[in-house]
């Protein structure tokens, strides 16, 4: 069985759905991270929040397994930022991800998160990754 990497899957779902998004250049699977030589002011970045408890039923070996994906927007302006966060939640209602149930947002949705300690504004989302581990 091979280990899935929900944030990098939902990475690449959004690099092909939003145009200004390029995994690797603007967006990330990491936590916030500094800007400097490769990391650029104004970006995004997705990482695994964990796993909720797998769930089973009384007589499959199979488990659906959910992984909250925590999704981050840094940019020096408020609403390029604001406007991202809100494109990037659209993109994935709906939308079909290989290897995966479903996709949901997460409450309470996108919103501001403030500013860093040099004023560049973050906002955030959380979206749910559901899938089937199939046990042998």
């Amino acid at each position: 069985m091979v280990a899935k990497t929900p944030a990098d899957d939902l990475n690449t779902v959004l690099a092909a759905q939003i145009t200004v998004l390029t995994v690797g250049t603007n967006l990330f699977s990491s936590t916030i991270r500094a800007p400097d030589g490769f990391i650029p002011v104004d970006c995004v970045f997705t990482w695994s929040g964990g796993e909720l408890e797998p769930q089973r039923t009384m007589s499959d070996p199979d488990a659906i397994r959910r992984a909250v994906i925590q999704v981050r927007v840094r940019d020096g302006k408020f609403g390029d930022g604001n406007n991202l966060i809100y494109e990037i939640a659209a993109s994935l209602i709906g939308v079909d991800i290989s290897g995966y149930l479903d996709a949901t947002l997460g409450s309470p949705g996108p919103r501001a998160m403030g500013q860093d300690t040099d004023g560049r504004h973050l906002f955030g989302a959380e979206f749910i990754l559901i899938w089937i581990e199939t046990n042998p």
